[in-house]
């Protein structure tokens, strides 16, 4: 792949072809500004949905995202060798990033760091999966980052009277019950899976406004499913999609943090927070990052690193009741981060 700044240069030649006049909606995400035109293809124009911040004209400046559709012959120089196309393919230098992922028919996003143009590329856009209309154009965001302070992370984060906590764990750690409880207790939603971190000032900002409840947990949340959009098939799995804004959870876009929490289950009868080291922090921390989001692993280990620098480090049994959690969460900010 030589020459693949050139093939992605022709490949973004004949996307503005293809999208012609289509006009680009601006976003700021931390403060990174992007501009996206959408195909008009299969579930592509779904994808702007539930980016959580309000649009904007798009800037001279922005990073330039072209979201496009068709088959394997579209852009076909783009695609690894034929005998690699089963499984995942990653380059990611000073120069690109490039991820093919193979599902739901092939996807491919494609970022020229020097340039700062992209193209996402769906195969089948009548099979986008479900996740990527929950969380839109993260692997672009990812390709973005490098040369940002910023870097998109696998986690929740929720803000009280102005000051964030970040919960970072795998899934399954029990990230979006507590995100969702702190929303519906009052607090700024910042997201239940994915964010934006900032090392220093430690910050964290919202990318989107969606969340993604499991079906035995209708009942826990009944508040919050009245932001419910449908049921998706989430690797067979049933899960409702809910989009925070419609319970008027979303508010200020970012906001610094008081302090990040490593959730995990031993049992309490009661919340539990218990100091963490700051090594172990990272690491875990950077576990997380690589789940979903692959690439520039040194560059993300120095920003994560540099946030937990200057942030106090927790771990935190939640307990059965995710509400206790949240009262637990916010006497935590209250107290400047000291449990």
């Amino acid at each position: 792949m030589a020459d693949l700044r050139d093939v992605l240069a022709a490949a973004i030649e004949t996307a503005d072809r293809t999208l012609g006049a289509t006009p680009g909606t601006g976003w700021v995400l931390g403060d990174v500004a992007i501009a996206v035109r959408l195909d008009a293809r299969g579930r592509i124009p779904s994808l702007a949905a539930m980016v959580g911040v309000d649009p904007t004209p798009p800037a001279p400046d922005a990073w330039r995202i072209d979201v496009v559709g068709g088959g394997m012959e579209r852009h076909s120089a783009l695609l690894p060798a034929e005998a690699r196309r089963g499984a995942s393919t990653l380059r990611a230098d000073g120069d690109l990033y490039y991820l093919w992922l193979d599902e739901a028919g092939g996807y491919l996003t494609a970022i020229d760091r020097r340039s700062r143009r992209g193209l996402v590329w769906f195969t089948d856009p009548d099979r986008i999966a479900s996740w990527h209309v929950a969380r839109p154009l993260l692997h672009a965001l990812k390709g973005i980052s490098l040369t940002t302070p910023w870097t998109p992370v696998h986690a929740a984060a929720a803000a009280w009277r102005g000051r964030a906590v970040v919960a970072i764990g795998q899934s399954g750690a029990g990230k979006t019950s507590l995100a969702l409880a702190c929303a519906t207790a009052g607090w700024n939603y910042l997201g239940d899976d994915a964010v934006l971190l900032r090392g220093g000032p430690p910050a964290v900002a919202r990318l989107y406004s969606s969340a993604r409840v499991r079906t035995d947990m209708f009942g826990v949340f009944a508040g919050a499913m009245t932001a419910s959009l449908g049921l998706s098939d989430d690797a067979g799995e049933l899960k409702a999609e809910l989009d925070m804004r419609r319970i008027g959870a979303c508010g200020a876009d970012s906001a610094p943090v008081a302090a990040i929490v490593l959730p995990a289950r031993d049992g309490a009868a009661a919340p539990r927070l218990y100091p963490v080291g700051r090594s172990e922090t990272v690491r875990r921390m950077a576990v997380a990052a690589r789940q979903s989001l692959q690439g520039d692993d040194m560059a993300t280990f120095h920003k994560l690193a540099a946030m937990v620098r200057d942030v106090p480090c927790y771990g935190f049994d939640p307990g059965p009741d995710p509400f206790a959690a949240a009262e637990a969460l916010a006497r935590l900010v209250e107290a400047g981060g000291s449990a």
